[in-house]
């Protein structure tokens, strides 16, 4: 990362802080092999997100990073590319009243 080389260290956390590391919708994979969507970030880890379950088998599975230290996000699956197969299982978000 480029933090404090070529961007200023607090406009890059502020970034990060509104953003997330992965935002929500973004298609993961975990370390156990299974690959996921971010449904939420938390504030105070963004680093560990809550996330769905896609595969294997339409999993469905909600866990959240933050609770369950076994598993991490390994990488972003692009959705033009890797993450494509997975972009019909991605149900939207329903929205908070």
């Amino acid at each position: 990362m480029e933090r404090g080389k070529m961007f200023e260290p607090e406009l890059v956390d502020k970034f990060f802080r509104h953003m997330g590391v992965w935002p929500v919708g973004s298609i993961v994979a975990l370390s156990d092999g299974r690959v996921a969507v971010v449904r939420e970030v938390h504030e105070q880890n963004i680093r560990r997100p809550v996330v769905e379950v896609l595969s294997p088998d339409n999993g469905g599975g909600i866990i959240d990073l933050l609770k369950d230290r076994n598993l991490a996000v390994t990488e972003t699956l692009n959705p033009q590319g890797r993450g494509r197969d997975y972009l019909p299982q991605v149900k939207p978000l329903a929205l908070s009243a």
